[in-house]
């Protein structure tokens, strides 16, 4: 029998706010696309899950590779493996971590704190029930060794997102055409 669960999927780049429009989508429970558009929270279509995607220029993912660990002590072996590469002191991050692969890796999504805790806030105060968050370049997954380039435009701020290795936000140079890795 097929799904009859709906997914809306709405752009965060700022906290929400009852003004401001954001761009959403509509998913059937294939993950198809039902209908898009860009309105107030208000005018949001209903859904059975509401995920928030925030924009990777909010955060950005990693994929460390740590030995096997028991759930309890992977955040703190993270936040360590973390250190030398968070410009702001780790405290500073909010760090969301997957389940450990059984080869080791685990990918962590990394957000300033300040900015998670603007977006939570602003989202309880308009009763915004998330049944997730996840960061935009999650969306964008690239084959192992290789990367891609999303935006709407090459004139357009986007994201590189890599495969098994570090994702951000870029803007990309002017001129700069986008190139095939391999």
């Amino acid at each position: 029998m097929a799904s009859t669960s709906t997914t809306l999927r709405v752009f965060i780049d700022e906290p929400p706010d009852a003004e401001r429009a954001a761009q959403w989508a509509l998913f059937d429970g294939a993950g198809r696309l039902i209908r898009d558009g860009r309105d107030k929270p208000a005018e949001w279509p209903g859904a059975e899950r509401k995920e928030a995607v925030i924009a990777a220029m909010r955060g950005r993912l990693v994929t460390l590779e740590l030995p096997p660990l028991p759930p309890a002590r992977t955040e703190a072996a993270a936040r360590y493996a973390l250190e030398d590469q968070l410009a702001d002191a780790p405290d500073d991050s909010h760090v969301a971590l997957a389940p450990q692969s059984a080869d080791g890796t685990l990918r962590v999504a990394i957000v300033a704190d300040a900015w998670m805790s603007a977006f939570v806030a602003a989202s309880q105060q308009r009763s915004l029930d998330w049944d997730r968050a996840l960061l935009e370049s999650d969306l964008a997954p690239a084959a192992p060794g290789s990367w891609r380039w999303c935006a709407t435009s090459i004139a357009r701020p986007g994201f590189v997102a890599a495969g098994r290795a570090n994702a951000g936000a870029v803007a990309w140079p002017r001129g700069f055409a986008q190139r095939d890795p391999g």
